[in-house]
């Protein structure tokens, strides 16, 4: 919505930043935006250990882009971007910020104020909410910028066969009938979480992180991915690794078979799996459902794994 909407505000050679390990979701958007434009699309690269290369987003920002879109949590390796300072040095550059949070709304409180992005979406079902639905938050003075991506009922204010005039946010950008149902899940899933006592909860979350971290290491023969200096503090809901030089399927079929289910592939993060010289990799992923036997229990699964392939 966000990179449709902005059509109309670039025009050929201007610069969008993206973080190298975004999403597909991340991506996908502000290349056909750059093929209407005629805008150029430049990556951010990382650190040897996968991490926002901080001096090459400093120097890429003196191009002036006109646009930086960051994820807030790599949802593949699990690393965490140091977004406000991102967004202050992007602000002074003059661009556009867009966060994607998807990754990070289940285990951060997100303060919009405080990370003062222009704009800030994630995926309901990252939450425990239904599919389908999302969230797009935008400063109000942005959001009555962009296009309309979508037309017809509930957005208008006036039609006729001469013109059309649209009505206020939200609705300028919500066209037809919502989907209600997913809507109530999310406000239901939103209900939960705040319910929680989140501090709790994301010092229970770190301290399994280091567990299944230190679990993993000590197996021998594991290769972690995104990890610089304490790992458990930089990293959150998600480890990727894989088993010595075999194939991440291998594992994850493997690991299916004794009920330990885990994500394998590029997980649609193919720009950072090239960039760490994968072909893909195996994720663990912890939710506040996760207790340390869970852990224990992966464990000495992919210790079952490793004797059998090794």
């Amino acid at each position: 919505m966000v990179a449709y909407g902005l059509t109309a505000q670039l025009q050929a050679n201007d610069v969008i930043l993206i973080d190298t390990a975004a999403h597909h979701a991340n991506i996908v958007p502000w290349q056909e935006l750059a093929k209407r434009t005629g805008a150029v699309i430049k990556p951010i690269p990382l650190t040897a250990n996968a991490q926002l290369d901080i001096d090459a987003y400093d120097q890429l920002l003196a191009c002036k882009p006109k646009l930086v879109a960051l994820c807030h949590v790599s949802n593949a390796l699990g690393t965490v971007n140091p977004i406000n300072d991102l967004i202050a040095k992007a602000k002074n550059a003059g661009a556009l910020t867009l966060i994607d949070g998807a990754q990070a709304v289940a285990h951060l409180d997100i303060n919009v104020q405080h990370i003062d992005c222009d704009f800030y979406v994630f995926s309901g079902h990252k939450m425990y909410d239904p599919t389908g639905v999302g969230i797009l938050y935008g400063r109000f003075e942005q959001l009555n910028t962009l296009t309309p991506m979508l037309t017809g009922g509930e957005m208008i204010k006036t039609v006729s066969f001469d013109r059309t005039e649209y009505g206020e946010l939200p609705n300028r950008l919500e066209a037809g009938t919502p989907a209600i149902a997913e809507v109530i899940g999310l406000g239901a899933a939103i209900t939960f979480l705040q319910c929680l006592p989140r501090q709790d909860i994301a010092a229970h979350e770190q301290q399994l992180m280091g567990y299944l971290q230190q679990q993993l290491l000590s197996l021998g023969d594991i290769t972690l991915y995104g990890i610089a200096g304490n790992p458990s503090q930089n990293n959150i809901g998600s480890v990727a690794f894989n088993l010595a030089n075999e194939h991440h399927q291998d594992v994850g079929i493997l690991l299916d078979q004794q009920a330990v289910a885990v994500r394998c592939g590029h997980h649609c993060a193919m720009p950072l799996m090239s960039e760490l010289n994968l072909a893909g990799c195996c994720r663990a992923s912890i939710g506040i459902y996760t207790n340390k036997q869970d852990i224990d229990q992966f464990i000495h699964a992919l210790n079952t794994v490793k004797e059998l392939l090794l």
